[in-house]
């Protein structure tokens, strides 16, 4: 069993190596873990990351980045899950321009905190700050030249009303409704049952939410279609906070991509991601290599075949309940 982290009086917050991991609220503090630069590389840096370096904890009202440290607006990727963020995630730095942080686990544990607040009908007026301290530590620089991407697991959504989404420079990445769909099911039982918790965790922090989730659950239907109902709301629910987010920038209107767009043109959607984060574009041969591999496996050969193969063969064994879903979806969703 490893030990509690050792509460510190001060750390050196200027050295990104001091890598923010976990928020404890239940302790007050944040735990930083002591990491080299190529651990940042992974697919995840939640607790799949595996680190085990040397923990300390700062307390929260510490979390702090000087102004002369500050490395800009947070550039962030939002994304509705399933989408191809982490492929888009490793293309847009693949010409050592930029670093990108893949699901750091800092952002989730807010999420998580947001939600268990929206559950119990309450609210923390300084969420709003720590996480703007929380975005301010994660963009650190390794170089002064290579700006920082961040993008947060599809959980942290619930987080974009906290945010103040004129201070940082956000993109979109998002899927149609079918394909989002698809990728549930593809995914198996493991999806299923992350689209009902996701439903859950969106719903905490929305009436309108929380009462679409129990319609779809009352309704008559199988459990299948019941939970593939829950991933049409959550991934409805998502689109409408991307419009609201985009509603609170009026002098900067963020850029939404599209899934579909990533696969049928990498290259120019990656450079419009580029340009869209405020970094400069990667190299068209550098894309290209990029995409040859796996997204989370950079061992693997990526398989551009193996996803559409798949989607035709679910479209074939569930086009008629997907169709019913998707009109159940219409016919039910809330008043904007």
């Amino acid at each position: 069993m490893r030990s509690a982290p050792q509460t510190v009086p001060a750390l050196d917050l200027t050295d990104p190596a001091n890598f923010l991991h976990r928020i404890d609220l239940s302790g007050n503090v944040g735990r930083f873990v002591r990491i080299r630069r190529e651990q940042l590389y992974a697919s995840f840096l939640d607790d799949r990351a595996g680190f085990t370096d040397e923990e300390a904890a700062l307390p929260l009202d510490r979390l702090k980045v000087r102004k002369a440290d500050a490395a800009g607006p947070p550039r962030i990727i939002f994304h509705v899950g399933f989408c191809g963020s982490t492929h888009l995630a490793r293309l847009i730095e693949c010409s050592n321009t930029a670093l990108s942080l893949r699901e750091p686990q800092a952002l989730t544990d807010l999420a998580i905190y947001q939600s268990a607040l929206g559950q119990a009908g309450l609210a923390d007026r300084h969420l709003r700050d720590l996480t703007t301290r929380v975005l301010g530590l994660l963009s650190r620089r390794w170089h002064p030249g290579t700006p920082v991407v961040i993008k947060p697991s599809n959980w942290c959504n619930n987080l974009l009303a906290t945010l103040s989404m004129q201070d940082m420079r956000p993109l979109f990445l998002i899927s149609s409704q079918r394909s989002f769909l698809l990728a549930i099911l593809r995914g198996g039982q493991e999806r299923l049952a992350f689209a009902a918790r996701a439903a859950v965790h969106f719903g905490n922090g929305s009436t309108d939410v929380a009462e679409w989730v129990a319609r779809a659950l009352s309704q008559q239907a199988s459990d299948l279609e019941r939970i593939v109902r829950l991933a049409g709301i959550v991934h409805a629910a998502q689109i409408r906070m991307f419009q609201a987010a985009g509603a609170a920038m009026p002098n900067r209107r963020p850029r939404t991509i599209d899934f579909a767009a990533l696969t049928d043109a990498p290259v120019e959607t990656t450079r419009e991601a580029a340009a869209t984060l405020e970094l400069d574009p990667p190299k068209a041969d550098d894309i290209r290599r990029v995409l040859q591999r796996d997204a989370k496996n950079d061992a693997l050969a990526f398989d551009a075949e193996a996803r559409p193969r798949i989607d035709r063969d679910l479209e074939r064994l569930h086009n008629l309940m997907l169709d019913r879903v998707q009109d159940w979806i219409r016919r039910t969703q809330p008043s904007p």
